[in-house]
């Protein structure tokens, strides 16, 4: 089985700031992992391949308004 795919991770300032952000994103309907890492401050983006390059624009403006 072969699968590829895009992973980012986006290092933010705490573990309660990336809480804070993924709890702001859903508020806004872009659907985030649980932050990740050693100290819970790093956030997962792990889009479908398939997703249209609008949306992924939208996720990112929203992204960059919420942090």
């Amino acid at each position: 089985l072969f699968r590829s795919g895009l992973a980012i991770g986006v290092e933010v300032q705490s573990a309660d700031y990336a809480k804070r952000v993924v709890l702001a994103l859903r508020g806004q309907g872009i659907l985030l992992n649980s932050p990740i890492g050693r100290a819970g401050n790093v956030l997962r983006l792990a889009p479908a391949l398939t997703m249209p390059p609008e949306l992924a624009a939208r996720a990112l403006d929203t992204l960059e308004a919420v942090l």
